[in-house]
């Protein structure tokens, strides 16, 4: 075996090793660059066989083509975004895990409240179509005319509706003046469907937000 086809084998020996280091590290951005590492160094393996293997460098191609493509999109998401003073209140209160391109994107489809203390957010065996989150401010939940317990800010309203379908179990009332946004089922479903990696954050911040609910009702 000549020089160059040791350094091609040596070559092809450390792609599979950034390979095996690409699917441990868990931050995506760093998944797709080792891979475009590995995909490339694999390229003089090929080159150099008595036959070149064309098929091989064609996929090799492709699959760093793919991931160059995602690389983009996560550089793009990741860039810098500016958030208004209500937008990074609750961005901090809230979703501080989440990227914050694809949250910006989330919060500009919500829609914004203002409340007076005692007004009705919605009544108990109400059909709900849209999530309610809490910025500020505290709500006081009844069951046949009886608190049963006081949300903060930060808190999610109407989420079991949601995620279940059924009609709401109390009634929902303002203790104080408060501020709070809201998105419609619909456009959540969307968005969730779009982003699945933002979806999967937010179902997960959902489910413990309903956890913490049930542990202290």
């Amino acid at each position: 075996m000549d020089l160059t086809a040791k350094l091609a084998l040596a070559l092809f020996f450390i792609a599979n090793i950034t390979y095996c280091i690409a699917y441990v590290v868990r931050d995506m951005l760093w998944l797709r660059l080792l891979t475009i590492i590995a995909a490339l160094l694999t390229f003089p393996y090929f080159i150099v066989q008595p036959s070149i293997l064309y098929s091989a460098l064609l996929w090799q191609s492709a699959f760093a083509l793919i991931n160059f493509i995602n690389v983009i999109r996560l550089l793009h998401e990741r860039r810098p975004v500016t958030f208004t003073d209500d937008e990074e209140k609750l961005r901090a209160l809230v979703f501080p895990n989440f990227t914050p391109y694809q949250l910006k994107q989330f919060l500009a489809k919500a829609d914004w409240h203002t409340a007076a203390k005692n007004d009705v957010l919605f009544k108990q065996n109400e059909t709900l179509s849209a999530l309610y989150l809490l910025a500020d401010g505290e709500v006081d939940i009844l069951q046949n005319g009886k608190r049963i317990q006081r949300r903060l800010s930060g808190t999610f309203i109407g989420e079991l509706s949601m995620m279940t379908g059924n009609a709401t179990s109390a009634e929902v009332v303002f203790a104080t003046d408060s501020q709070y946004v809201s998105w419609p089922h619909e456009v959540i479903q969307e968005y969730l469907e779009k982003q699945p990696d933002f979806g999967r954050s937010f179902n997960t911040l959902m489910s413990l937000d309903v956890a913490r609910k049930l542990r202290f009702s």
